[in-house]
């Protein structure tokens, strides 16, 4: 059996160490409010979630959700939901920031057990209370005993081989639960697996559970654990949450709808609060490109994000420099520099979809922004963002830029000029220079930029 790595080798990496402090930080606030939860599956893959690589699932007494909604937005942690999807009855989505690797780890916490399948859940299984009466702690986090996570693990897998969609998708990944099986069923008293199924799911004969069980023990058994599943589902149907034909339609919608989001890239989570329109202002279009860039790879490693880039866009036939923006000069500070253009009639079509997108809950960042049509064209009129990001010249640039090169030095400046409802209320900015790389931009304001986002 492989076992779990020991603190001592978290403890030699430091960012290792800083998640466990932060995840410690959490479950101390959970204790104080005497929320009484466990992580309920996949306790071999906890050092894996504890980098924060996978939700961290939790079990929560229902009568204790509430005190856990407020332990995790205390500790900095920001309401979310999947994109395009719905969630169970009972299930909450958090995304918190480790402010010392600047990771982003996901906590779902549930009042009940919605599985079986793995597009809709259409099993409820009584298992909350078997798992929470019987805990361990393993780097802090509290987990159910081995013979409990082993039942309900036996149970939603054998379910899930007997289910078509699911039984494609694992054909297609050629990759069984042999191994989690091998890791729960170390060291574990049989006798009391016997008399814990007997107690909470006596349907079930042990017999069929152990044949089940060795089942899944051999990746290579994928068709006869789906007819042992079937015999899994007979027992257990009064749990069934909908009836079989509307199930398995219901079940097949839902995979060709995730593969559908997973194609177009629209997975991830949203905000509850709903999505934000930020804009990437300043500097160079490759400078402001390749910033979006790498704050999109580090937003989308959880969050659903769209990017557009408004550049400086070359028109090549007669046809399209209809659409080219017109430039316009204004005098200040005694010089005359050029403002934010009016957006072409495309520009803005993009912003107000991307606008509308933000609305819906996702989160738009776009690199540039276009600035407002004329005062008279009001079908061209866009809404403002809800934070600008501006770059600003490193010190020593900006130091040797004369007065005609600095065109974009006042990006909020250009704003309130582009946008007019912006100018009695100032938009809310996070200034960083550049002259580093990407990464370390995105580095330098993501605790700030991420208390914006989970206000």
């Amino acid at each position: 059996m492989s076992a779990l790595p020991t603190p001592l080798a978290f403890s030699e990496n430091a960012a290792d160490h800083g998640m466990l402090a932060r995840l410690g930080a959490l479950f101390q606030r959970l204790d104080e409010r005497g929320v009484r939860c466990c992580l309920w599956k996949k306790s071999l893959q906890l050092p894996e979630i504890i980098h924060g690589n996978g939700p961290l699932d939790l079990l929560v007494a229902e009568r204790d959700m509430q005190a856990a909604r407020l332990a995790l937005l205390e500790a900095g942690f920001a309401g979310c939901r999947e994109a395009g999807a719905t969630a169970p009855p009972g299930e909450s989505r958090y995304l918190g920031l480790d402010e010392a690797t600047g990771r982003l780890l996901m906590v779902v916490i549930r009042s009940r057990i919605f599985s079986g399948d793995r597009f809709q859940q259409s099993w409820a299984l009584p298992l909350e209370k078997m798992l929470l009466d019987r805990r361990r702690k393993m780097f802090g986090v509290p987990l159910p005993s081995k013979e409990t996570e082993l039942i309900g693990c036996v149970v939603r897998n054998m379910i899930s081989h007997a289910t078509l969609p699911d039984l494609l998708l694992i054909l297609r990944s050629g990759r069984g639960p042999a191994a989690e099986y091998r890791h729960l069923t170390g060291e574990i008293d049989l006798q009391r697996t016997a008399a814990l199924l007997q107690q909470h799911l006596p349907e079930i004969g042990f017999d069929t559970f152990l044949r089940g069980l060795v089942l899944l023990g051999r990746d290579e058994m994928t068709i006869p654990r789906a007819l042992v599943g079937k015999k899994f589902k007979r027992a257990l149907r009064k749990y069934r949450r909908r009836p079989g034909p509307s199930r398995l339609l219901l079940a097949t919608a839902a995979m060709l709808g995730t593969l559908w989001r997973r194609k177009r890239h629209h997975e991830g989570l949203e905000f509850q609060t709903g999505g934000k329109l930020i804009a990437v202002v300043g500097t160079t279009a490759a400078e402001r490109s390749a910033f979006t860039a790498a704050l999109e790879k580090w937003l989308g490693s959880a969050l659903a994000v769209q990017t557009i880039d408004f550049g400086e866009p070359s028109f090549p036939s007669p046809g399209l420099a209809l659409f080219a923006p017109a430039r316009e000069n204004q005098r200040v500070a005694g010089g005359n520099i050029n403002i934010a253009p009016r957006h072409s009639r495309l520009a803005g079509a993009r912003l107000r979809r991307a606008w509308r997108a933000s609305r819906r809950g996702r989160l738009v960042i776009t690199a540039g922004f276009p600035g407002s049509g004329s005062a008279r064209d009001r079908r061209n009129s866009i809404p403002a963002p809800d934070l600008v990001i501006e770059l600003l010249p490193a010190a020593e640039t900006a130091n040797q830029q004369n007065d005609a090169a600095t065109t974009t030095a006042e990006p909020q400046k250009l704003f309130t000029q582009a946008l007019p409802s912006a100018a009695n209320h100032p938009l809310p900015s996070i200034r960083v220079r550049t002259g580093q790389s990407s990464e370390q931009m995105v580095a330098a304001i993501r605790i700030e930029l991420w208390r914006w986002l989970a206000q």
